[in-house]
């Protein structure tokens, strides 16, 4: 699956999102609805991990990234690294290994804390987050971990 992605997003009419900036570590992918463990999978081979939030503002400035795609994706949800595949009943982002502090769930949220099952989380665009089977497929959100000494570069994804 990757290897077709990485061929579609090197033709030359297909929109890839260049990301630079260190401010904004989102980056929104729009061009396949995937499901949690292919999303994943597609962000450590790009060098990143599915988005984590760690407070209001980030939060707040990864709505702002998925609004930015305007009406193209319509009323979506998207995939970040949020899980409780580890332990149910306890969520952690999975690319940091951290439980999740920051918390804006929807209410009653996370619902397969009720069930027993396992889930992952995506972002829907009222800022909430909704507990989802990891074998949906959505739209997702990978972030940049920036290294201070690191050279800035382009990512194409």
């Amino acid at each position: 699956m990757f290897k077709l992605i990485v061929i579609i997003c090197s033709l030359p009419l297909w929109h890839c999102q260049v990301h630079t900036s260190t401010d904004n570590p989102y980056i929104v992918t729009s061009y396949a609805k995937l499901t949690w463990f292919a999303a994943y999978e597609v962000c450590q081979r790009s060098n990143m991990i599915l988005a984590s939030v760690q407070g209001f503002h980030q939060n707040t400035q990864l709505l702002k990234s998925i609004l930015l795609k305007g009406p193209l994706l319509g009323r979506e949800k998207f995939w970040l690294g949020g899980t409780n595949m580890a332990l149910r009943n306890s969520w952690n982002w999975s690319g940091k290994g951290v439980p999740l502090g920051y918390k804006k769930w929807a209410n009653e949220e996370p619902c397969s804390d009720l069930t027993g099952d396992k889930a992952c989380l995506v972002f829907g665009l009222d800022g909430k987050w909704y507990s989802e089977d990891c074998n949906s497929e959505y739209y997702f959100v990978c972030e940049k971990l920036f290294n201070e000494s690191a050279n800035s570069e382009q990512i194409y994804i």
